[in-house]
């Protein structure tokens, strides 16, 4: 069963899937497991959320790969991080407004609401 917290987190990456083409970017995942791509995707937005560099995302994130027993290109990775923050903008502020939200208390369907608004 899902987190009703999860229902946040994945419509921000939904959203961001509109952004650019995501197929591409998901299909360099196919060796690895498809479903990696939504992930890091949404670890890219929360990394710029939380004020982290594209270099320590991309470091972070190909560190994960290699866990799996994968390699991802550097360069590729860089490539398609590069320019995101701009790209994903509104992700990145909705992500950082229901972060400080839920932290002040606020339950889940407000700020649910509060993201959609914003993402729409």
């Amino acid at each position: 069963m899902q987190h009703k917290e999860d229902l946040i987190w994945d419509n921000i990456t939904n959203s961001a899937k509109r952004k650019f083409d995501y197929k591409d970017f998901e299909s360099s995942f196919e060796e690895i497991d498809i479903e990696l791509a939504d992930t890091f995707l949404f670890e890219i937005i929360a990394g710029f959320a939380g004020g982290e560099s594209k270099e320590l995302i991309s470091a972070r994130l190909l560190s994960q790969i290699m866990l799996t027993g994968f390699h991802f290109d550097k360069t590729e990775m860089h490539k398609f991080i590069d320019g995101k923050e701009k790209v994903l903008g509104i992700e990145i502020y909705a992500t950082q407004l229901a972060r400080t939200m839920l932290e002040d208390g606020t339950d889940v369907i407000s700020v649910l609401k509060s993201i959609n608004q914003i993402l729409n």
